[in-house]
Protein backbone atom coordinates (compact mmCIF):
# COMPACT_ATOMS: atom_id res chain seq x y z
CA UNK A 1 0.00 0.00 0.00
CA UNK A 2 1.28 3.44 -1.06
CA UNK A 3 1.82 5.79 1.12
CA UNK A 4 0.36 9.64 1.42
CA UNK A 5 2.16 12.52 1.16
CA UNK A 6 2.38 14.64 3.94
CA UNK A 7 1.41 18.20 2.07
CA UNK A 8 0.19 19.66 5.03
CA UNK A 9 -3.25 20.03 4.06
CA UNK A 10 -4.89 17.06 5.50
CA UNK A 11 -4.19 14.98 8.72
CA UNK A 12 -2.66 11.87 8.63
CA UNK A 13 -2.80 8.84 11.23
CA UNK A 14 0.99 8.53 10.88
CA UNK A 15 1.77 12.00 11.61
CA UNK A 16 3.52 12.66 14.91
CA UNK A 17 1.43 15.93 15.76
CA UNK A 18 -0.82 14.74 19.04
CA UNK A 19 -2.19 18.38 19.02
CA UNK A 20 -3.75 17.51 15.37
CA UNK A 21 -4.58 13.80 16.49
CA UNK A 22 -6.86 14.84 19.24
CA UNK A 23 -8.25 18.32 17.15
CA UNK A 24 -9.11 15.65 14.40
CA UNK A 25 -9.95 12.60 16.20
CA UNK A 26 -12.12 14.21 18.08
CA UNK A 27 -14.24 15.23 15.66
CA UNK A 28 -15.09 11.76 14.17
CA UNK A 29 -15.53 10.00 18.11
CA UNK A 30 -18.08 12.55 18.87
CA UNK A 31 -20.35 12.43 15.58
CA UNK A 32 -20.02 8.89 15.86
CA UNK A 33 -22.62 9.32 18.58
CA UNK A 34 -25.28 10.35 15.97
CA UNK A 35 -24.50 7.98 13.52
CA UNK A 36 -25.30 4.68 14.76
CA UNK A 37 -27.32 2.71 12.32
CA UNK A 38 -27.35 5.51 9.87
CA UNK A 39 -26.21 5.94 6.71
CA UNK A 40 -23.47 8.52 6.64
CA UNK A 41 -21.87 11.16 4.01
CA UNK A 42 -17.78 11.90 4.70
CA UNK A 43 -17.45 14.97 2.78
CA UNK A 44 -13.75 15.38 1.97
CA UNK A 45 -12.41 12.34 3.49
CA UNK A 46 -9.22 12.93 2.65
CA UNK A 47 -6.85 9.63 4.04
CA UNK A 48 -10.24 7.78 5.03
CA UNK A 49 -9.40 7.32 8.78
CA UNK A 50 -12.83 9.17 9.97
CA UNK A 51 -14.81 6.90 7.61
CA UNK A 52 -13.43 3.67 9.09
CA UNK A 53 -14.11 4.93 12.62
CA UNK A 54 -17.93 5.87 11.83
CA UNK A 55 -18.15 2.73 9.77
CA UNK A 56 -17.80 0.63 13.47
CA UNK A 57 -21.21 1.91 14.03
CA UNK A 58 -23.01 3.37 11.29
CA UNK A 59 -25.16 1.00 8.35
CA UNK A 60 -22.89 2.69 5.58
CA UNK A 61 -20.38 5.07 4.95
CA UNK A 62 -19.55 6.87 2.05
CA UNK A 63 -16.38 8.94 1.67
CA UNK A 64 -16.13 11.29 -1.20
CA UNK A 65 -13.30 13.34 -1.61
CA UNK A 66 -11.11 15.68 -4.94
CA UNK A 67 -7.79 13.96 -4.28
CA UNK A 68 -7.99 10.40 -6.80
CA UNK A 69 -4.67 9.66 -4.59
CA UNK A 70 -6.46 9.69 -1.31
CA UNK A 71 -9.49 7.85 -2.47
CA UNK A 72 -7.60 5.14 -3.80
CA UNK A 73 -5.59 5.22 -0.87
CA UNK A 74 -8.38 4.70 1.25
CA UNK A 75 -9.90 2.23 -0.91
CA UNK A 76 -6.99 0.15 -0.14
CA UNK A 77 -5.96 1.01 3.68
CA UNK A 78 -9.31 0.33 4.58
CA UNK A 79 -10.74 -2.61 2.33
CA UNK A 80 -11.71 -4.72 5.28
CA UNK A 81 -14.53 -2.53 6.27
CA UNK A 82 -17.78 -3.76 3.91
CA UNK A 83 -20.32 -1.01 4.93
CA UNK A 84 -17.30 1.67 3.93
CA UNK A 85 -17.51 2.94 0.19
CA UNK A 86 -15.08 5.78 -1.53
CA UNK A 87 -16.24 7.95 -4.20
CA UNK A 88 -14.05 11.11 -5.93
CA UNK A 89 -16.09 13.94 -6.22
CA UNK A 90 -15.98 17.47 -5.63
CA UNK A 91 -18.35 18.26 -2.32
CA UNK A 92 -20.19 21.07 -4.73
CA UNK A 93 -21.12 18.51 -6.86
CA UNK A 94 -22.10 14.93 -5.48
CA UNK A 95 -23.79 14.19 -9.09
CA UNK A 96 -23.71 9.90 -7.31
CA UNK A 97 -25.26 10.76 -4.37
CA UNK A 98 -29.26 10.08 -4.94
CA UNK A 99 -31.61 12.95 -3.05
CA UNK A 100 -32.82 12.68 0.40
CA UNK A 101 -30.72 8.98 0.94
CA UNK A 102 -28.04 9.98 3.60
CA UNK A 103 -29.21 10.60 7.36
CA UNK A 104 -25.96 12.13 8.02
CA UNK A 105 -23.36 14.61 6.81
CA UNK A 106 -20.63 14.93 8.05
CA UNK A 107 -17.39 17.50 7.00
CA UNK A 108 -14.50 18.48 9.04
CA UNK A 109 -12.57 21.17 7.92
CA UNK A 110 -13.64 21.25 4.38
CA UNK A 111 -15.45 24.56 3.93
CA UNK A 112 -12.93 26.96 4.26
CA UNK A 113 -11.07 24.79 1.56
CA UNK A 114 -13.25 26.47 -1.36
CA UNK A 115 -14.65 29.25 -2.71
CA UNK A 116 -17.42 31.51 -0.97
CA UNK A 117 -19.66 30.48 -4.14
CA UNK A 118 -18.70 26.68 -3.73
CA UNK A 119 -19.70 26.77 -0.34
CA UNK A 120 -22.86 27.80 -0.91
CA UNK A 121 -23.04 25.32 -3.63
CA UNK A 122 -21.87 22.87 -1.09
CA UNK A 123 -24.58 23.45 1.54
CA UNK A 124 -27.27 23.20 -1.20
CA UNK A 125 -25.93 19.61 -2.41
CA UNK A 126 -26.25 18.36 1.13
CA UNK A 127 -29.44 19.83 1.62
CA UNK A 128 -30.35 18.14 -1.52
CA UNK A 129 -28.85 14.71 -0.05
CA UNK A 130 -30.06 14.72 3.17
CA UNK A 131 -33.20 12.58 4.63
CA UNK A 132 -35.93 15.36 5.95
CA UNK A 133 -35.00 14.39 9.54
CA UNK A 134 -31.50 14.16 8.44
CA UNK A 135 -28.48 16.20 10.20
CA UNK A 136 -25.62 18.00 9.00
CA UNK A 137 -22.23 17.19 11.43
CA UNK A 138 -19.50 20.15 9.88
CA UNK A 139 -16.61 22.08 11.61
CA UNK A 140 -14.94 25.41 10.19
CA UNK A 141 -12.00 27.46 11.69
CA UNK A 142 -13.15 30.19 13.73
CA UNK A 143 -11.37 33.00 11.75
CA UNK A 144 -11.04 35.20 14.72
CA UNK A 145 -9.37 32.97 16.75
CA UNK A 146 -7.39 30.77 14.06
CA UNK A 147 -6.14 33.46 11.76
CA UNK A 148 -6.64 36.91 13.02
CA UNK A 149 -5.32 36.47 16.81
CA UNK A 150 -2.21 35.07 15.67
CA UNK A 151 -1.59 36.88 12.26
CA UNK A 152 -1.66 33.71 10.46
CA UNK A 153 -2.46 32.50 6.93
CA UNK A 154 -2.94 29.24 5.91
CA UNK A 155 -2.25 28.80 2.23
CA UNK A 156 -4.43 25.98 1.72
CA UNK A 157 -7.72 28.43 3.10
CA UNK A 158 -10.03 30.07 -0.04
CA UNK A 159 -12.30 31.57 2.09
CA UNK A 160 -12.60 31.85 5.94
CA UNK A 161 -15.65 32.40 8.07
CA UNK A 162 -16.08 33.97 11.15
CA UNK A 163 -18.66 32.75 13.39
CA UNK A 164 -21.66 34.68 12.15
CA UNK A 165 -20.61 33.97 8.99
CA UNK A 166 -20.87 30.21 9.64
CA UNK A 167 -24.21 30.44 11.04
CA UNK A 168 -25.70 33.09 7.99
CA UNK A 169 -24.71 30.60 5.82
CA UNK A 170 -25.98 27.33 7.59
CA UNK A 171 -29.58 29.29 8.34
CA UNK A 172 -30.01 30.01 4.62
CA UNK A 173 -30.75 26.30 4.04
CA UNK A 174 -31.00 24.67 7.50
CA UNK A 175 -34.23 26.12 9.98
CA UNK A 176 -32.84 24.36 13.17
CA UNK A 177 -28.63 25.07 14.03
CA UNK A 178 -26.71 24.12 17.96
CA UNK A 179 -23.12 25.85 17.49
CA UNK A 180 -20.08 24.64 19.47
CA UNK A 181 -16.72 25.38 20.39
CA UNK A 182 -13.78 23.12 19.91
CA UNK A 183 -10.57 24.50 21.86
CA UNK A 184 -7.87 22.87 23.92
CA UNK A 185 -7.48 22.88 27.79
CA UNK A 186 -6.18 22.60 30.58
CA UNK A 187 -7.29 19.16 32.31
CA UNK A 188 -7.05 17.96 36.05
CA UNK A 189 -7.81 14.47 36.38
CA UNK A 190 -9.65 12.15 38.85
CA UNK A 191 -9.15 9.19 36.77
CA UNK A 192 -10.17 5.52 37.84
CA UNK A 193 -8.55 2.47 36.32
CA UNK A 194 -10.76 0.54 33.51
CA UNK A 195 -13.56 3.55 33.81
CA UNK A 196 -13.97 4.76 29.62
CA UNK A 197 -12.62 7.79 28.93
CA UNK A 198 -16.03 8.44 27.22
CA UNK A 199 -17.85 8.22 30.97
CA UNK A 200 -15.42 10.65 32.52
CA UNK A 201 -17.92 13.78 33.48
CA UNK A 202 -15.99 17.66 34.09
CA UNK A 203 -17.52 20.78 35.06
CA UNK A 204 -16.41 24.23 34.13
CA UNK A 205 -18.04 27.61 35.86
CA UNK A 206 -20.06 29.35 32.66
CA UNK A 207 -20.39 32.24 34.78
CA UNK A 208 -16.53 32.64 34.77
CA UNK A 209 -15.48 30.90 31.77
CA UNK A 210 -16.37 31.67 28.32
CA UNK A 211 -14.39 29.67 25.81
CA UNK A 212 -13.56 31.15 22.54
CA UNK A 213 -12.87 27.66 19.79
CA UNK A 214 -10.16 27.45 17.55
CA UNK A 215 -12.87 25.66 15.79
CA UNK A 216 -16.83 25.94 15.79
CA UNK A 217 -19.08 22.53 14.82
CA UNK A 218 -22.45 23.41 13.90
CA UNK A 219 -25.23 20.33 13.92
CA UNK A 220 -27.67 21.40 11.66
CA UNK A 221 -31.01 20.07 10.55
CA UNK A 222 -34.37 20.76 8.85
CA UNK A 223 -36.22 18.42 11.89
CA UNK A 224 -35.61 18.93 15.54
CA UNK A 225 -32.29 17.93 16.82
CA UNK A 226 -31.35 15.33 18.60
CA UNK A 227 -31.35 15.42 22.08
CA UNK A 228 -27.75 13.88 22.31
CA UNK A 229 -24.67 16.19 22.04
CA UNK A 230 -21.18 16.69 20.92
CA UNK A 231 -19.72 17.97 23.85
CA UNK A 232 -16.75 15.13 25.05
CA UNK A 233 -13.53 15.44 26.29
CA UNK A 234 -10.56 13.86 24.90
CA UNK A 235 -7.21 13.76 27.08
CA UNK A 236 -3.29 13.37 25.92
CA UNK A 237 -1.27 10.34 27.17
CA UNK A 238 1.37 11.49 30.46
CA UNK A 239 3.92 9.90 28.09
CA UNK A 240 3.20 12.65 25.44
CA UNK A 241 2.12 15.40 28.09
CA UNK A 242 4.63 15.42 30.95
CA UNK A 243 7.65 15.90 28.02
CA UNK A 244 6.04 18.54 26.32
CA UNK A 245 5.41 20.05 29.45
CA UNK A 246 9.15 20.01 30.73
CA UNK A 247 9.68 20.90 27.44
CA UNK A 248 7.31 23.96 28.18
CA UNK A 249 9.22 24.95 31.16
CA UNK A 250 12.35 24.58 30.00
CA UNK A 251 11.82 26.90 27.16
CA UNK A 252 9.99 29.02 28.84
CA UNK A 253 12.98 29.45 31.58
CA UNK A 254 14.97 30.08 28.34
CA UNK A 255 12.65 32.66 27.34
CA UNK A 256 12.76 34.49 30.51
CA UNK A 257 16.83 33.92 30.72
CA UNK A 258 16.78 36.02 27.16
CA UNK A 259 14.21 38.61 28.26
CA UNK A 260 16.66 39.00 31.40
CA UNK A 261 19.16 39.64 28.95
CA UNK A 262 17.51 41.91 27.25
CA UNK A 263 16.35 43.98 29.46
CA UNK A 264 19.66 44.33 31.47
CA UNK A 265 21.05 45.05 27.52
CA UNK A 266 18.54 47.69 27.73
CA UNK A 267 19.01 49.11 30.80
CA UNK A 268 23.15 48.88 29.79
CA UNK A 269 21.95 50.45 26.26
CA UNK A 270 20.33 53.20 28.34
CA UNK A 271 22.62 54.43 30.30
CA UNK A 272 25.13 54.34 27.22
CA UNK A 273 22.60 56.43 25.50
CA UNK A 274 22.14 59.14 28.49
CA UNK A 275 26.40 59.23 28.22
CA UNK A 276 26.00 59.92 25.08
CA UNK A 277 23.54 62.40 25.64
CA UNK A 278 25.78 63.90 28.63
CA UNK A 279 28.48 64.58 26.08
CA UNK A 280 26.90 65.41 23.66
CA UNK A 281 25.30 68.17 25.50
CA UNK A 282 28.56 69.13 27.16
CA UNK A 283 29.77 69.39 23.08
CA UNK A 284 26.75 71.66 22.24
CA UNK A 285 27.71 73.91 24.55
CA UNK A 286 31.88 74.31 24.17
CA UNK A 287 30.64 74.80 20.60
CA UNK A 288 28.00 77.10 21.40
CA UNK A 289 30.41 78.84 23.80
CA UNK A 290 33.55 78.65 20.64
CA UNK A 291 31.12 79.89 18.21
CA UNK A 292 29.67 83.15 20.13
CA UNK A 293 33.67 83.81 20.73
CA UNK A 294 34.19 83.53 17.28
CA UNK A 295 31.51 85.14 16.17
CA UNK A 296 32.87 88.29 18.60
CA UNK A 297 36.05 87.93 17.23
CA UNK A 298 34.92 88.47 13.51
CA UNK A 299 32.44 91.52 14.41
CA UNK A 300 35.30 93.21 16.27
CA UNK A 301 37.45 92.14 12.81
CA UNK A 302 34.33 93.77 10.59
CA UNK A 303 34.55 96.85 13.00
CA UNK A 304 38.25 97.25 12.07
CA UNK A 305 37.91 96.52 8.25
CA UNK A 306 34.70 99.07 8.22
CA UNK A 307 37.36 101.56 10.07
CA UNK A 308 40.16 101.04 7.47
CA UNK A 309 38.02 101.30 4.82
CA UNK A 310 36.72 104.88 5.48
CA UNK A 311 39.96 105.41 6.45
CA UNK A 312 40.99 104.67 3.04
CA UNK A 313 38.47 106.19 1.45
CA UNK A 314 38.87 109.36 3.14
CA UNK A 315 43.39 109.09 1.75
CA UNK A 316 41.94 107.88 -1.80
CA UNK A 317 39.66 111.52 -1.62
CA UNK A 318 42.81 113.25 -0.66
CA UNK A 319 44.97 111.88 -2.56
CA UNK A 320 42.74 112.47 -5.55
CA UNK A 321 42.50 116.19 -4.46
CA UNK A 322 46.14 116.41 -4.27
CA UNK A 323 46.45 114.86 -7.49
CA UNK A 324 44.44 117.65 -8.57
CA UNK A 325 46.26 120.27 -7.06
CA UNK A 326 49.75 119.02 -8.47
CA UNK A 327 48.50 118.56 -11.97
CA UNK A 328 47.51 122.30 -11.96
CA UNK A 329 50.68 123.42 -10.39
CA UNK A 330 52.26 121.23 -13.17
CA UNK A 331 50.45 123.35 -15.77
CA UNK A 332 50.92 126.37 -14.11
CA UNK A 333 54.43 125.91 -13.90
CA UNK A 334 54.71 125.03 -17.62
CA UNK A 335 53.46 128.01 -18.47
CA UNK A 336 55.41 129.83 -16.24
CA UNK A 337 58.59 127.81 -18.20
CA UNK A 338 57.01 129.03 -21.28
CA UNK A 339 57.07 132.66 -20.13
CA UNK A 340 60.30 132.38 -18.92
CA UNK A 341 61.94 130.57 -21.92
CA UNK A 342 60.11 133.44 -24.26
CA UNK A 343 61.86 136.46 -22.28
CA UNK A 344 65.01 134.70 -22.14
CA UNK A 345 64.67 134.41 -26.00
CA UNK A 346 63.81 137.91 -26.50
CA UNK A 347 66.68 139.42 -23.65
CA UNK A 348 69.10 137.20 -25.28
CA UNK A 349 68.14 139.11 -28.59
CA UNK A 350 68.09 142.02 -27.53
CA UNK A 351 71.60 141.83 -25.64
CA UNK A 352 72.95 140.81 -28.87
CA UNK A 353 71.86 143.67 -30.95
CA UNK A 354 72.85 146.17 -28.04
CA UNK A 355 76.41 144.68 -28.42
CA UNK A 356 76.38 145.01 -32.03
CA UNK A 357 75.90 148.62 -31.43
CA UNK A 358 78.24 149.16 -29.28
CA UNK A 359 80.74 147.97 -31.29
CA UNK A 360 79.73 149.76 -33.92
CA UNK A 361 80.14 152.93 -32.38
CA UNK A 362 83.63 151.72 -31.19
CA UNK A 363 84.96 151.02 -34.59
CA UNK A 364 83.94 154.42 -36.12
CA UNK A 365 85.27 156.25 -32.77
CA UNK A 366 88.75 154.96 -33.34
CA UNK A 367 88.73 156.17 -36.99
Amino acid sequence: MSEMKMTGERFLPEMEDAELELEHMERYYAASRFTEGKIVLDAASGEGYGCYLLARKARKVIGIDLDAEAVAHAKEKYADADNLVFVQSSVDKMDMIQDHSIDVVTSFETIEHVSEAAQRAFISEIYRVLRQDGILIMSSPNKKEYSDRYHFQNPFHMHELYVDEFISLLKETFEHIRLYQQYLEVVSLIDQEGVDVEKVLYRKDSSRYEPKGKYVIALAGNAELPEKTLSMVNLHLREEYLPLLENLHRQRALTENACNEKKAAEQEYKVHIEQLKQEHKRHVLELEGELTRRADELEHRMDVINRVQEEISILNNEWKLCREELDRRAAELEHRMQVINELEAYIGRSNTQKIKDYLSKRIKHKK
